[in-house]
């Protein structure tokens, strides 16, 4: 559970996006084979520091050493048989239950466990060839989280997003055993709820390095994201105290680096899915939090369509 009210200096926050930094990590840019699959799991976000527009920290006298979100997240993923340009057609539903919301830097909202912005994905086209995997996605946010201007129980952030997505996968070495993986996610945003307040676009960049094992089933490397505020955030009615603190003209940057292994769970040749573990430490940050983030997902094909 969160509650910050940070008591920061002018000029340290941005207003966040609705991507979720982490969510994606190696073989970003490859879809899963026709079928349907569900993914349930736990993420965490933890932070212990807030980095002004030169990296600096920023005093945190009479705020907690660490403060943390919690989600628990399912994400439903299918892919038909239809093609559409020689891609597979897919869809995806993402739908989170947080215990809080950061809007910014400055500003952090804590509550019991409720749903989130829930996340749509009506596009979602795979190409697949001997070497390379490619990936364009079209997804929107929809403000389903509850939130009020200056409240201190927001789930959500009050606003639609829209997402393009685009990445590929390429697998090289003996029996295509290596990977390296980069998927790009722009979003764009309507007012917040209630105000003028607009969140400037932000591009994040998702992927990583990575070694597979037993028929790509056993997948260990590094996954990293990327992610930066492109344009300028335009404040309306926006509450105290997060108007004052926001860092306008400086676009945020926050990056972040570490491992990823997806282990295949097995009875003899009975499979269960696969439980995929990614940590990262965040570094470079710029008028944003500085924190590590976890994600654990079971991941379980419902059925898979035989080619």
């Amino acid at each position: 559970m969160l509650l910050w009210l940070l008591p920061l200096r002018a000029s340290v926050a941005q207003l966040e996006g609705d991507h979720t930094r982490g969510t994606w990590g190696l073989e970003s840019g490859s879809q899963i084979p026709p079928g349907l699959q569900l993914s349930p799991g736990y993420t965490s976000y933890t932070a212990g520091s807030v980095r002004d527009q030169n990296g600096q920290p920023v005093n945190l006298a009479d705020a907690p050493d660490e403060v943390a979100i919690n989600s628990l997240t399912a994400i439903l993923w299918w892919v038909s048989p239809i093609k559409i340009l020689g891609a597979q057609y897919g869809a995806l539903v993402m739908v989170p239950f947080a215990d809080g919301k950061v809007e910014s830097a400055a500003t952090g909202f804590g509550s019991s466990l409720g749903v989130g912005d829930l996340y749509l994905q009506p596009v979602n086209l795979g190409w697949h060839f001997e070497r390379i995997d490619l990936l364009v996605s079209l997804g929107v946010y929809a403000p389903t989280g509850s939130y009020v201007p200056g409240a201190t129980d927001n789930l959500g952030l009050g606003m639609w997003g829209y997402e393009l997505g685009a990445g590929s996968t390429l697998f090289f070495g003996a029996n295509k055993a290596w990977s390296i993986a980069t998927t790009g996610y722009f979003e764009i945003h309507s007012r917040k709820k209630g105000t003028q307040t607009r969140v400037g676009g932000v591009l994040t960049l998702e992927g990583g390095l990575g070694r597979s094992w037993f028929d790509g089933n056993l997948v260990v490397g590094a996954a990293y994201y990327a992610q930066w505020k492109v344009t300028d955030d335009t404040l309306g009615a926006l509450a105290p105290p997060l108007a004052p603190t926001l860092a306008l003209g400086h676009h945020g940057r926050v990056l972040g680096l570490g491992p990823e292994v997806t282990l295949p769970l097995m009875i003899g040749k009975k499979s269960f899915g696969a439980l995929n573990v990614r940590y990262q430490w965040e570094f470079g940050v710029r008028t944003a939090t500085q924190g590590r983030s976890l994600n654990v997902f079971y991941i379980y094909s419902l059925f898979t369509r035989q080619k």
